[in-house]
């Protein structure tokens, strides 16, 4: 397809298929992970086309390139006496910050159970918990288990690693010792 693409520029430079064929290069390389060459050819398309139809999508895929996040793995639950060990995956940043808070787990499930509800086993009350908090969710259901998050964090810690416009993969010890039930959430600085 590159050899197409560049073969409707040279012979229609004019065109919106040329505009077309310079989006399609960037997003081709874009999803092939190969980044800078994404980000030049949509930076080419911007000046070189500045009028043409896919320029919002292009300013778009390009924040989506440069964007840094960070993705929190499934972490479950660890026996009294181990430290839980996380899974995270990032990019595009140096650092992640991780703050913990806890969160009331019988006093939850007593709201839940007046309210008629049922969880039938842990990972669902887990998934409950997290759609509940969810600034997406409604703002009942979010309010009936933000009651029961702690206010305060218990602990935070950042880590350092390694800066990648790909997706990486890293775990971190969670300094935590307390039996209980806690909210983690990661974040980019």
């Amino acid at each position: 397809p590159l050899a197409l693409w560049k073969r409707v520029e040279v012979e229609f430079p004019e065109s919106e298929a040329a505009g077309d064929a310079v989006f399609q290069r960037a997003y081709y390389f874009q999803n092939r992970r190969q980044f800078a060459r994404a980000i030049d050819e949509y930076r080419r398309l911007l000046s070189q086309f500045p009028a043409h139809h896919r320029i919002a999508a292009a300013r778009k895929q390009r924040t989506n390139i440069s964007h840094s996040d960070v993705l929190l793995g499934q972490t479950g639950v660890y026996a009294v006496g181990t430290q839980p060990k996380l899974w995270f995956a990032c990019r595009n940043t140096a650092q992640v910050e991780f703050s913990v808070r806890r969160f009331d787990l019988p006093a939850y499930l007593r709201d839940v159970a007046q309210r008629g509800d049922q969880w039938w086993n842990l990972t669902e009350i887990g998934y409950g918990i997290l759609s509940a908090l969810d600034r997406d969710e409604s703002d009942d259901d979010r309010l009936q288990a933000a009651k029961h998050l702690a206010s305060n964090e218990v602990t935070s810690w950042t880590q350092d690693v390694p800066r990648s416009d790909l997706v990486a993969t890293s775990s971190s010890d969670a300094p935590l010792t307390a039996v209980g039930v806690y909210v983690l959430e990661a974040r980019v600085p």
